[in-house]
């Protein structure tokens, strides 16, 4: 494999993990002060859902239009894309940093 490829692929999975970490203290802020665990868990899983189902739809919406202009191409993929990312990304921290807490409730003496 060549070193772009090798160097790319690091960088993906880096921003993958590093993004939901970036918002860890938003979604335990929101949890503790505004709305709850329960509440912040479920709005989360939503996000999660609705952003995966849009990366989805932009990949396939970017495959069909592989014969057409570059404009809808680019649009996909440098408009949908991130944003289904990052709202996808938004409900996994969400998810990450409040449900650990449950399991921290069924430990002994904590």
């Amino acid at each position: 494999q060549s070193p772009f490829t090798l160097l790319s692929t690091f960088i993906s999975i880096s921003v993958g993990v590093a993004i939901p970490q970036l918002f860890y203290p938003l979604a335990g802020w929101l949890a503790d002060a505004r709305f709850g665990r329960h509440r912040v868990i479920q709005i989360s899983l939503w996000c999660v859902w609705l952003g995966e189902c849009t990366l989805s739809v932009t990949l396939l919406l970017f495959e069909l239009c592989q014969s057409y202009s570059t404009t809808y191409r680019d649009m996909f993929m440098y408009f949908l894309f991130p944003v289904a990312f990052i709202i996808s990304n938004v409900g996994l921290a969400g998810f990450q940093a409040n449900i650990i807490q449950f399991g921290l409730d069924q430990m002994v003496d904590a």
